[in-house]
């Protein structure tokens, strides 16, 4: 009975610290940070080459340009970050870019800008592909015997363009990306200028990559 007394008292004591807790918002900050730390574990890939004999880093992301009438649709990318056995460290971006089908084709050079410097990058490989998705409407149409049969009634095509590119990042370059406040990609597509710029949260994330070892 006394064991029974015991375990009620303890139930009772953990909810009204359960509750005290949700009114002062610590429950939801002890929530949320538990959330992060287990979503900053599986922040970036990381995998022994055992071929190259080499430490392999990868992180990956997606960009938008918020310009409306932009050729792309989305970037994106993926820096690697290889650690030989004798610590030799080498960066190289791989960038997927998405083009409206009209536009212009897209100059290869990425224009790194980072403060108010200004890199150009040239491609190691360049691969173009076009990527036709067809949609196809459809309806129910009555038949004579009052079956429902459906019919294709149209279709419709969105063409776009898949541009893909690598490059060598310097060792120079990523620890100037290390102190600096805000990187710019910047592409140009014909007469257009593709601006993706990284700040705050995603510049943070950008610098811990880097600094994995």
């Amino acid at each position: 009975m006394k064991t029974m007394i015991s375990i009620y008292r303890f139930k009772l004591i953990f909810v009204v610290l359960i509750l005290a807790l949700i009114s002062q918002g610590c429950l939801t900050a002890f929530i949320a940070t538990k959330v992060v730390t287990k979503s900053n574990s599986r922040e970036f890939d990381i995998e022994q080459d055992l071929v190259s004999k080499s430490k392999k880093i990868t992180i990956e992301s997606e960009y938008f340009d918020i310009k409306y009438n932009s050729p792309l649709l989305v970037l994106k990318q993926a820096i690697v970050k290889e650690i030989k056995a004798n610590n030799d460290v080498s960066y190289k971006i791989y960038d997927l870019l998405c083009l409206r089908q009209n536009s212009f084709a897209i100059i290869d050079t990425l224009f790194l800008i980072i403060g108010t410097e200004v890199f150009a990058l040239a491609p190691m490989q360049k691969e173009i592909e076009v990527i036709k998705d067809v949609s196809v409407s459809k309806s129910d149409v009555m038949a004579s015997d009052s079956t429902k049969t459906t019919v294709m009634s149209g279709y419709s095509e969105n063409n776009e363009k898949i541009i893909q590119y690598i490059y060598n990042l310097s060792v120079p370059i990523v620890n100037k990306i290390k102190s600096s406040e805000h990187v710019t990609l910047q592409y140009y597509a014909g007469y257009k200028i593709i601006r993706i710029e990284i700040y705050k949260d995603r510049l943070n994330r950008l610098k811990r990559f880097l600094e994995q070892v």
